[in-house]
């Protein structure tokens, strides 16, 4: 999505310590936390109404997520913040410098104080943002189920067209594999826009996406089940919530967090996960290790 539609949700946070990160809102005299998110798929933000730019309304796994961080603290503000997927990584110029170490633009001038939409951790982006791990995921290739014999093996992308997010790590992964792998023989790339990238491959605009497993369990479960997953690519990845890499406060807090809640099985992130996905966070992980891990 473009530019920024910012929705208020208010959910009050029980918090011994401010976090080095939360304002004092002027106008309400709260203390506020901005969590900022980017919907980039159904199967972690639903936005309604379709194309609205103010009074947006979010759901999905990742505002659940959000709420059951809330529901564990207190005397906290917490304004969820509508962002571009590459705009979380821009500098002061907007653009995406990837060899560059800096603090993003969001992040260093107050517009968000913890990006909640599940990122990878890559190298690039330690350069940049703190990320603490939630947990792992796989990239899978989504194809249409009657392509199957199309996509044999990962020798089977080269020159085939597709679509993924612009920065995200499916896109990362993809130049990599064009500058190596398909030098002869390129994947073209299309970057999304407003249309989530399964929506395309299903109508056959492009042969295939990439995305995380996750993800791919929600889409064959709710809404595409006229899709299917080719193979997993690359190794092993973590995901979790990023923070400014100075505001150690917050990343103490969310690490916290984390732990407490995925050591109960009942906990509500784990809820949250067998609500969206059907199973609990440890028992996605099992299913992630259990997927033969690719060189490439």
């Amino acid at each position: 999505m473009t530019g920024r539609v910012t929705y208020c949700l208010i959910l009050y946070f029980s918090l011994i310590g401010l976090p080095a990160a939360a304002t004092l809102d002027p106008v309400s005299g709260s203390r506020v936390l901005r969590a900022c998110l980017a919907p980039i798929d159904p199967a972690l933000v639903r936005v309604a109404p379709e194309g609205c730019e103010t009074e947006c309304e979010f759901t999905g796994l990742v505002v659940d997520q959000v709420r059951a961080f809330a529901d564990s603290l207190t005397d906290i503000e917490v304004q969820l913040v509508e962002v571009g997927w590459a705009e979380q990584f821009e500098n002061n110029h907007g653009v995406v410098d990837k060899p560059a170490a800096y603090t993003p633009r969001l992040l260093q001038d107050g517009s968000c104080d913890m990006y909640v939409s599940n990122l990878s951790v890559l190298p690039w982006r330690e350069t940049k943002v703190a990320i603490v791990p939630l947990y792992q995921n796989r990239m899978i290739v989504m194809i249409r189920s009657k392509r199957e014999a199309d996509f044999p093996d990962l020798q089977a992308l080269a020159g085939k067209t597709a679509i993924v997010e612009e920065q995200s790590s499916f896109h990362s992964w993809l130049l990599e594999r064009n500058a190596e792998l398909f030098y002869n023989h390129p994947v073209t790339i299309q970057l999304a826009d407003e249309t989530p990238p399964f929506d395309l491959v299903a109508s056959g605009l492009f042969d295939f996406t990439i995305t995380d497993a996750d993800i791919a369990v929600f889409a064959m479960k709710n809404r595409h089940k006229g899709l299917t997953p080719a193979f997993a690519v690359g190794p092993i990845q973590q995901l979790g919530w990023g923070v400014g890499t100075d505001n150690t406060d917050l990343q103490t807090l969310i690490t916290e967090f984390f732990q407490q809640q995925r050591a109960d099985i009942d906990s509500p992130l784990n809820k949250a996960w067998r609500s969206h996905l059907g199973i609990t966070i440890n028992e996605f992980e099992s299913l992630i290790q259990s997927l033969p891990t690719t060189e490439r």
